[in-house]
């Protein structure tokens, strides 16, 4: 991450996994710094790289090329890159734990020329005893060249937040803040080559380094609440994994303290034009890659989705039998007056709207979608989209073919069958080897439940959808409602299944449930390629109305 990762959220993480007894003993940390060392190609004992002989690799960076001084008097970002945002998210071993967002805007707020700098975290804290989580918003007000108006923002460690505040007044920063205790407020001295939190980011953009090039930074880290000096060393452009397991060329880029503290020493990976795609911070193991918001917000969406109540919605009128093979007629209403309903008449069902907050939905089972169904929604032919592999539905993963090939065998059907009798029989596959639990608040792509051999719906529907993508069957998730025949009191639920493209229509098909033929029990919100590693924001579309929502059965079709 740019300068926002080390001089805004670092400290106080450091300071949060200290609290909750997660900061890495001294074994540890240097077992995560060789980790990194061996990433990096540099030895772990005397620093020597496959390319540098017996030198060191400090000994090994050249000469710094004339005219790669930063000019921080020059505009570090042009005014047509603008407004420039940047996601990326965040991991802890292999599991994402949050993310950090910026925001870069043109204002008027200090006259003509000035930016608005916008920068948001969230994290996840975890021990074995407890978890927390911190937060950290940031706006910085600063002429086109980097220098600061004024700033203000907030940390927040679980329930406890602290805010800071300044601004710059005849070279003085005048500063005040609670982050340490009481409020309290400061001057101190501050001259026009002062930098403010951004600093890092707009050296490397402003000015991108070159192989072998050292440069030091000054600049106001609003957390310790005084000027920090950092060390920038860049090595060599390597080859190395980004996002969703990427190759590409980038910087890699040492930047430590120069305050003697090596915990805080991380590395970033730029591109040619300055720009973070990829960090890691060795005494937390923390790895941060430049990403797309959906993808950023995993955890944000997840932890907002765990937090909802998700019970079940009664539902009035004559019951429904398990199995019914009927056309089904339900009543959906909105009780929250801010919110108008909106269901797609796609796949099984067509939508009549009666008022804003009141639809008709009519539900076909699958058996009766051989025929036109008239009020359907036209759609256009199934994309590329649906047949990829991706992080949820690894359609790629050898075990995933493996289970689409044992699955056909076993009903003896080849890739040359009606893609029908494929889809149908790899539903049975999985059906008959995974088991069928609660929805847990977690979504696993399609290998991890294979190798659990349990999962809910949502996993069901991932494991379904990348066994007939692996086949060559289009495929994509729908999320809605089902109604449950066998619970005691009528009821629908939260769901997920899979729908597969036959030729002609798109066909609900569900291996979480012990109808092979879906019935017309559920009702569907939405319908996703869920290309990115985030779920969680599809299922809170439905999740977060449900407690506002009445569902009625007006009439079933023979």
């Amino acid at each position: 991450m740019p300068s926002i990762s080390t001089n805004v959220y670092l400290p106080v993480i450091l300071v949060g996994f200290l609290s909750l007894g997660c900061a890495p003993n001294a074994e540890e940390r240097e077992k995560l710094k060789s980790a990194m060392l061996r990433e990096i190609g540099v030895a772990e004992e005397t620093g020597v790289t496959e390319e540098s002989g017996d030198q060191t690799a400090s000994e090994a960076l050249p000469t710094v090329p004339e005219g790669t001084v930063d000019p921080i008097d020059k505009q570090w970002i042009a005014e047509s890159k603008l407004p420039y945002e940047h996601w990326e998210i965040q991991y802890m071993g292999n599991q994402p734990v949050g993310y950090l967002h910026r925001r870069i805007e043109a204002s008027d707020s200090q006259g003509k020329g000035t930016l608005r700098l916008y920068a948001d975290s969230f994290r996840r804290l975890r021990s074995q005893e407890r978890e927390s989580v911190l937060k950290v918003n940031l706006v910085a007000f600063e002429k086109e060249n980097g220098e600061l108006f004024n700033l203000e923002g907030t940390v927040s460690i679980g329930s406890n937040t602290r805010r800071i505040e300044g601004s710059v007044r005849n070279g003085n920063l005048k500063l005040t803040t609670n982050l340490l205790g009481p409020e309290t407020t400061i001057s101190l001295p501050w001259t026009p080559s002062d930098r403010g939190p951004f600093a890092i980011e707009q050296s490397l953009i402003r000015s991108p380094m070159k192989e072998g090039e050292r440069r030091q930074l000054k600049f106001f880290d609003p957390v310790l609440g005084k000027p920090v000096d950092v060390e920038l060393v860049a090595y060599d452009f390597f080859e190395t994994p980004t996002f969703q397991g990427k190759k590409e060329t980038l910087l890699e880029i040492q930047v430590t303290p120069m305050t003697g503290d090596d915990v805080s020493s991380k590395q970033i990976w730029v591109d040619r034009e300055g720009r973070e795609h990829k960090s890691y911070e060795p005494a937390l193991d923390l790895r941060s890659f430049r990403c797309d918001k959906e993808s950023a917000m995993v955890v944000v969406h997840q932890s907002e989705l765990n937090a909802l109540p998700r019970r079940p919605i009664k539902v009035f009128g004559p019951k429904i039998e398990a199995f019914d093979t009927g056309r089904k007629r339900y009543r959906v209403e909105s009780i929250d007056a801010s919110y108008n309903l909106e269901l797609p008449s796609r796949t099984h069902q067509v939508v009549t709207t009666i008022k804003p907050r009141k639809l008709e939905v009519i539900v076909y089972p699958a058996s009766r979608l051989v025929d036109a169904i008239e009020g359907l929604e036209p759609e256009p032919p199934p994309s590329e989209d649906s047949l990829a592999s991706s992080i949820l539905i690894d359609a790629n993963h050898p075990q995933i073919q493996l289970l689409a090939e044992r699955s056909l065998e076993v009903e003896e059907l080849t890739s040359a069958d009606a893609i029908d009798r494929r889809a149908y029989a790899l539903r049975k596959g999985i059906e008959s080897r995974v088991e069928t639990i609660d929805f847990d608040g977690e979504v696993s792509n399609g290998r991890t439940t294979l190798a659990n051999g349990r999962g809910d719906c949502f996993d069901h529907a991932a494991l379904l959808a990348s066994t007939c993508r692996s086949n060559g069957i289009h495929a994509r998730i729908a999320i809605g409602l089902r109604y449950d025949a066998e619970a005691r009191t009528p009821a629908v639920s939260l769901h997920a299944w899979t729908e597969f493209h036959d030729g002609v229509r798109w066909i609900p098909l569900d291996s979480s449930i012990r109808d092979p033929m879906v019935s017309a029990d559920r009702i569907k919100w939405s319908d996703t390629m869920w290309d990115t590693i985030n779920p969680y924001g599809d299922i809170l579309k439905v999740a977060k109305h449900m407690s506002n929502m009445e569902v009625s059965v007006m009439r079933i079709d023979p």
